[in-house]
């Protein structure tokens, strides 16, 4: 296969492409789309090639080159101030230079798009290349499609109430900084996400309330500071999320049952083929805390890559992998299968039945959890916390192929394991 090779310039945030076997110009703004955030720097474009990607850094000395994650095993080479990243196919990565976690460079490469994309309804809703100051933009109708064009950037957020089968389509960006959040839908179903990038702040960037039937296919969400959760389902069931990247501050992923108005259960709900880096605050795979209503059950999450979890000075019952239970209901049969988690720095998993307070009722339950395949690469000791409170015990924890730092974990004694009042398995 032919290869492309592209080169981004990262100079006082402004990038620039050049395809080196056509010789050819690709200008930032006209070809693809980049943005400098508080988070870092990000590119999105779309390749149909096997392609190598030029990095010029402006770095005087690069010493070291991370690409995560680690498990798309993307190959590079240092050319001077130059990183040429080898062979690159469709992909979201992080990539990060001399440890400086705080600006790391976001690549989205998006494979060209589905067929089905050239054959939209005609009242589909187009957003053309450019900037589309759009505020507050209220879906009113059912059926409606809204088609973000490559290079389309929306100034404002999307919003859904008591709407069904509403698709949100495309490569462009949805820029909610100053609205502080990017979508969200209530009472809504037969809601797709497919393609864009979401921007937020300090708000949820993407919530669903009493939702059914959601699909969010190759999103990437970027969002700074503490309340920035990257997918808030609040009382929803029925839901596919499907290779996505969640770059964020609080919770990438959260579940929750009860808050505000609104309130239900979550069932059959599949979280799949994507990475999340958590910051600070939250959680990267969060249930909780606001759990009151029946039941939460039938939860998969599988093949995914957490890349990091930060800390603050304050440590808190922040995990890779959470459940903060305060709520009276039900939580069984969850699975968390095939997940590699790179690094953490507080908890690398926390379960806990905890007591009544502002967020819950208290005296719920946890049971039949499993856990396949959890790899835990590098990072520091972070621990597997799992507490029963005093209305009840955890029960039917089970691990089998747990791998910390390379070693073989086969037993509850291993000091990984903190374990109050719950039945923990590990095979």
């Amino acid at each position: 296969m032919r290869k492309q090779t592209f080169i981004f310039i990262l100079l006082t945030g402004i990038f620039t492409i050049q395809v080196q076997s056509a010789n050819k110009l690709l200008k930032e703004g006209t070809h693809f789309v980049t943005d400098t955030m508080a988070l870092g720097k990000f590119v999105q474009l779309t390749v149909d090639k096997t392609t190598d990607i030029i990095l010029n850094t402006e770095v005087d000395v690069i010493k070291t080159v991370e690409i995560k994650p680690a498990i798309r095993n993307i190959q590079y080479k240092i050319e001077g101030k130059n990183i040429r990243l080898i062979g690159v196919t469709p992909c979201k990565v992080a990539v990060t230079i001399n440890e400086d976690y705080s600006k790391p460079v976001y690549l989205f490469v998006n494979p060209p798009h589905p067929k089905e994309w050239n054959h939209l309804p005609k009242n589909t809703i187009r957003f053309k290349k450019g900037i589309h100051n759009i505020g507050k933009y209220t879906i009113k109708e059912d059926d409606v499609t809204l088609f973000l064009e490559d290079g389309a950037i929306l100034k404002g957020d999307i919003f859904g109430e008591k709407v069904k089968n509403i698709r949100i389509l495309g490569y462009g960006v949805i820029d909610g900084r100053v609205s502080k959040h990017g979508i969200r839908f209530n009472y809504s179903g037969g809601i797709e996400i497919n393609g864009p990038i979401v921007l937020s702040f300090n708000g949820w960037s993407t919530s669903f309330f009493e939702c059914n039937n959601l699909t969010i296919k190759n999103t990437k969400i970027l969002s700074s500071e503490v309340f920035s959760d990257g997918i808030d389902l609040l009382a929803t069931s029925n839901v596919l999320i499907d290779n996505i990247f969640v770059r964020n501050e609080d919770d990438c992923i959260t579940l929750k049952t009860k808050k505000y108005k609104f309130a239900g259960n979550i069932e059959n709900v599949r979280i799949q083929n994507s990475v999340f880096w958590s910051g600070k605050q939250g959680n990267a795979l969060e249930t909780g805390w606001e759990l009151d209503g029946e039941y939460v059950r039938n939860i998969r999450y599988e093949n995914n890559d957490i890349i990091r979890k930060e800390t603050s000075a304050t440590k808190f019952k922040r995990a890779a992998i959470s459940m903060h239970h305060v709520g009276n209901c039900k939580i069984s049969d969850i699975l968390y299968k095939d997940i590699r988690i790179e690094s953490v720095f507080e908890n690398l998993i926390w379960i806990e039945l905890l007591p009544a307070n502002k967020w819950g009722s208290g005296g719920g339950s946890i049971e039949n959890v499993k856990f396949e395949n959890i790899q835990y690469m590098k990072g520091n000791d972070a621990p597997i916390v799992i507490k029963g409170g005093t209305t009840g015990m955890i029960k039917n924890i089970e691990f089998n192929g747990l791998i910390y730092k390379g070693k073989a974990i086969n037993s509850t004694s291993e000091s990984v394991f903190q374990i109050e009042n719950a039945q923990v398995i590990v095979k």
